[in-house]
């Protein structure tokens, strides 16, 4: 726990009540940390969800680090909040005050900002506070858009900015930072920050809640209104709240600009979670703005800093960087930024001369070396022309866009010694292939393809010993895969492939064998990689890692359909949502009454069946009962067939003997016959004698 006492806090009058929920929780994590600075490890390891993040995240400086602050400077922020970027700008050197609204808030400022001896916390409204001194330097981040409403403590906004103006010495600057209100963001479809419905301020915040941001046009004119027409603008994104990357207004005007910009931005809008309706591929319609000219007006947030007119601050970002890439929320050790410039050679990104030299730093088996200065390499990304046959179903141009990688790193790769007993979990196994200690992250995005060929460029990570080819190439795909599904980038295989099925899927176009025992042990070697880098609990990283690894685009809500503006609009009245939710109870009574007719139908219904069952039950009894009639009449007539065959069988008897008998009659009658016809031969022989006939004619004599 922290021995330094907090500091302690001027109370003016004009508290504003403005409190997001979180204020207790993070006065306890301030309280107990025993780091508070703005890129504390100790805080990031606390943040659990967006209130938290915003509060605590090492991002939040990021968006002032293009300013060149330091000692001799007197800074006021307006709407300190917490603290945290108050804190950032007395770790810069500079006398700060630190104005915030919320007694609840001030104070956690006062405890983030205490051992430092060149900051004091106040508390009040803008309108309550004064200083004879005045500042060189008046901050007013995220919070000119709350300034109008009961928040904010202002009748208009432009009251709020001239009277924030009037803090100011005579060259001294304002700086605004603030959600554009047509943003690339807002424009397709996500819900806007302060009042949480989609393209409200696309409309021009119909209502009178007083909560706004403005457009470039409009925030221009309001601040030349205030006496700073002398403007110097930036371009945080994805916005300025947690910053990666920050784009200077030059930028824009050359020719590349459009190519530039996707490659630094990417993906133009942060994937926080949040409910959206998805319009189209973010990224394409960003293009399609840049490639339109309207890069500048469709920025998601902007960073103005502005003077009088003639003066030029002495901390105005240098001129000659065009980007500065800020980095994610690594921990400290790993953070670096750098800066796109113009060089005579053309554009090249380099580290920015710091007092302290830039050094590698080493953990366990990663070390971590950004380049000094290196030429940009212009051309497109492996990643661009992979998204581009996705989205063209070139199954042809895919195909050929990773086998060009695939062959760039084979190439690299040897069989060799697997690099040393030190052990990490992307080490190569024993006679696999193996690439350099640079190629740990073979990311598609970190290749870029000129003239001459494929170009890997970023190579600041390194493994101690080299890595496995097949594992890395596995997590830049898998990486790849799980950027286009959380995105809604087109990819031409069904809606439901999921993160690991899309790895396997591209990997079988390069000839990679992407199973699922080599998707496991790439988790895990990205959880122990991330763990080392960020700080973030290795089971939080394996669940969520878990969890990317199934989503596809049906599991992700990026088709919700499109709400009717009308309806959204008229949310912000009471009386009609009075109104729609009578309608709803109308309507449910009517479907109610509907629902009730159906269930009498049904009734009904149903009784008729029932009766139709009775009928049928009865008939059915009936007709057991005629079967059981019928089984004994089939028994009886059983019974009777059988006592028939059996005299049929004793008449076969009697037929067969009475046969037999009449065969030994006929043969007697043969016998017979044969005798008979014996003594008829002898009786003519007989009667043919002459004593017999002489016999015979005496008696017809004697007859007579």
């Amino acid at each position: 726990m922290s021995t330094a006492e907090p500091l302690p806090v001027r109370i003016l009058e004009g508290h504003i009540p403005y409190r997001d929920g979180s204020e207790e929780r993070i006065l306890e994590v301030l309280t107990a940390a025993s780091d508070r600075s703005s890129d504390s490890d100790e805080l990031a390891a606390a943040i659990t969800d967006w209130p938290s993040r915003y509060h605590l995240s090492r991002q939040r400086a990021s968006l002032l680090r293009p300013l060149r602050l330091g000692p001799g400077l007197r800074i006021l922020e307006i709407g300190a909040g917490t603290g945290v970027l108050s804190r950032y700008l007395a770790e810069t050197g500079a006398q700060v005050v630190a104005l915030e609204g919320s007694v609840e808030r001030a104070r956690a400022a006062a405890v983030r900002c205490a051992g430092l001896d060149n900051i004091e916390v106040v508390c009040g409204s803008l309108a309550s506070y004064d200083d004879p001194l005045g500042f060189d330097l008046v901050c007013i981040v995220g919070v000119l858009e709350y300034s109008a409403s009961g928040a904010g403590g202002s009748a208009t906004h432009r009251d709020f900015l001239a009277r924030a103006a009037e803090l100011r010495r005579a060259d001294g600057a304002l700086l605004v930072a603030i959600e554009n209100q047509i943003g690339v963001k807002y424009l397709l479809g996500y819900r806007e920050d302060h009042l949480g419905l989609p393209w409200i301020g696309v409309e021009g915040y119909p209502g009178s809640h007083g909560i706004r941001t403005f457009t470039r046009r409009d925030l221009e004119a309001m601040l030349v209104a205030a006496g700073m027409p002398a403007q110097t603008w930036l371009y945080p994104f994805p916005d300025y709240k947690l910053p990666s990357v920050v784009l200077s207004d030059a930028l824009y005007d050359l020719a590349e600009a459009p190519k530039l910009v996707d490659q630094l931005v990417r993906h133009p809008v942060r994937d926080d979670g949040t409910a959206r309706t998805l319009l189209c591929d973010d990224r394409r319609a960003h293009r399609v703005m840049l490639e339109a000219g309207l890069g500048r007006d469709i920025a998601n947030s902007f960073l103005v800093i502005a003077a009088a007119p003639g003066r030029v601050p002495s901390f105005l970002p240098d001129r000659t960087v065009l980007a500065w890439r800020l980095g994610d929320d690594r921990r400290r050790r790993w953070r670096r930024h750098l800066e796109l410039r113009v060089a005579d050679a053309g554009l090249t990104i380099r580290t920015p001369v710091s007092a302290a030299p830039v050094v590698p730093q080493r953990e366990a088996w990663l070390s971590h070396d950004p380049t000094t200065e290196s030429r940009y390499v212009m051309g497109q990304t492996t990643e661009e022309l992979v998204l581009e046959a996705c989205d063209q179903q070139d199954a042809g141009a895919l195909t050929a866009a990773l086998e060009a990688w695939r062959r760039f790193l084979d190439d690299r790769a040897d069989t060799g010694s697997n690099g040393g007993s030190d052990p990490h979990p992307f080490r190569p196994s024993a006679g696999g292939p193996r690439l350099p200690p640079e190629y740990l992250d073979v990311a598609l995005s970190n290749f870029v393809v000129e003239d001459d060929g494929l170009h890997f460029i970023d190579r600041e990570w390194q493994a101690r010993g080299g890595v496995a080819r097949d594992l890395v190439m596995t997590r830049a795909l898998w990486l790849f895969s799980q950027y286009v599904i959380r995105t809604g980038a087109t990819h031409p295989w069904p809606d439901a492939t999921t993160v690991d099925e899309l790895a396997t899927r591209l990997g079988e176009l390069c000839g990679l064998d992407v199973r699922p025992q080599i998707l496991e042990r790439m988790r895990a070697a990205e959880v122990e990689l991330q763990h080392i880098v960020t700080g973030v609990d290795p089971g939080r990283l394996a669940e969520d890692l878990e969890w990317i690894s199934r989503q596809s685009r049906n599991s992700l809500e990026i088709y919700a359909t499109l709400p009717a503006t009308r309806a959204r609009r008229d949310v912000l009245s009471v009386l009609q949502q009075l109104r729609d939710s009578e309608d709803r109870s109308r309507q449910r009574e009517r479907e109610l009454e509907a629902h009730k007719a159906e269930l009498s139908s049904t009734r009904e219904r149903l009784q008729g069946t029932l009766r139709e069952l009775d009928y049928f039950r009865e008939h059915f009894h009936g007709t057991l009962r005629e079967l059981e009639v019928h089984k004994a009449e089939l028994s009886s007539t059983r019974e009777r067939l059988q006592g028939t065959l059996r005299e049929l069988d004793h008449f076969r008897e009697h037929f067969h003997g009475t046969l037999r008998e009449l065969e030994t009659h006929k043969a007697e009658l043969v016998t017979a016959r044969a005798e008979i016809e014996m003594w008829r031969r002898s009786k003519e022989a007989f009667e043919r004698r002459l004593p017999v006939r002489l016999y015979h004619a005496l008696r017809r004599l004697l007859g007579r």
